[in-house]
Protein backbone atom coordinates (compact mmCIF):
# COMPACT_ATOMS: atom_id res chain seq x y z
CA UNK A 1 0.00 0.00 0.00
CA UNK A 2 2.43 2.39 0.24
CA UNK A 3 4.56 1.44 -3.31
CA UNK A 4 2.18 3.92 -4.80
CA UNK A 5 4.06 6.57 -2.58
CA UNK A 6 7.45 5.20 -3.67
CA UNK A 7 7.16 5.04 -7.16
CA UNK A 8 5.87 8.50 -7.69
CA UNK A 9 8.82 9.66 -5.36
CA UNK A 10 11.02 7.91 -7.70
CA UNK A 11 9.59 9.23 -10.60
CA UNK A 12 9.76 12.71 -9.08
CA UNK A 13 12.99 12.65 -7.57
CA UNK A 14 15.31 9.96 -9.33
CA UNK A 15 18.58 11.29 -7.70
CA UNK A 16 17.37 10.60 -3.77
CA UNK A 17 17.46 6.53 -4.20
CA UNK A 18 20.41 6.20 -1.95
CA UNK A 19 18.25 8.62 0.39
CA UNK A 20 15.17 6.70 0.09
CA UNK A 21 17.29 3.10 0.76
CA UNK A 22 18.90 4.60 3.82
CA UNK A 23 15.87 5.98 5.10
CA UNK A 24 14.21 2.72 4.83
CA UNK A 25 16.44 1.13 6.85
CA UNK A 26 16.67 3.57 9.75
CA UNK A 27 13.03 3.18 9.45
CA UNK A 28 12.91 -0.61 10.20
CA UNK A 29 15.47 -0.79 12.86
CA UNK A 30 13.74 2.54 14.71
CA UNK A 31 10.91 0.36 14.56
CA UNK A 32 11.83 -3.05 16.02
CA UNK A 33 13.64 -1.24 18.29
CA UNK A 34 10.66 0.41 19.61
CA UNK A 35 8.35 -3.18 18.90
CA UNK A 36 10.75 -4.22 21.83
CA UNK A 37 9.12 -2.11 24.25
CA UNK A 38 6.19 -3.04 23.96
CA UNK A 39 3.25 -3.70 26.15
CA UNK A 40 0.35 -4.52 24.40
CA UNK A 41 -0.56 -6.52 20.88
CA UNK A 42 -1.49 -3.07 19.70
CA UNK A 43 2.29 -1.83 19.96
CA UNK A 44 3.54 -4.61 18.51
CA UNK A 45 1.21 -4.81 15.50
CA UNK A 46 1.97 -0.95 14.91
CA UNK A 47 5.94 -1.04 15.55
CA UNK A 48 6.99 -4.52 13.50
CA UNK A 49 3.77 -4.66 11.36
CA UNK A 50 2.95 -1.34 10.37
CA UNK A 51 6.42 0.57 10.71
CA UNK A 52 8.55 -2.23 9.55
CA UNK A 53 6.81 -2.99 6.44
CA UNK A 54 7.01 0.73 5.89
CA UNK A 55 10.85 1.03 6.12
CA UNK A 56 11.23 -2.18 4.70
CA UNK A 57 9.38 -0.85 1.29
CA UNK A 58 11.56 2.01 1.30
CA UNK A 59 15.06 0.17 1.50
CA UNK A 60 13.74 -2.51 -1.07
CA UNK A 61 11.82 -0.99 -3.77
CA UNK A 62 14.32 1.70 -4.91
CA UNK A 63 17.02 -1.56 -5.27
CA UNK A 64 14.33 -3.01 -8.09
CA UNK A 65 13.16 0.22 -9.62
CA UNK A 66 13.03 0.62 -13.45
CA UNK A 67 14.56 3.75 -13.41
CA UNK A 68 17.69 2.76 -14.89
CA UNK A 69 20.07 5.63 -16.13
CA UNK A 70 19.36 5.66 -19.91
CA UNK A 71 22.95 6.91 -21.23
CA UNK A 72 24.74 3.01 -22.10
CA UNK A 73 27.47 3.18 -24.09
Amino acid sequence: MIAPLIIALMNRYPNIRVTVMWAGAIISVLCLITASFATQTWHLVLGEGVGYGIGGAFAYYPTVSPNLPQNRT
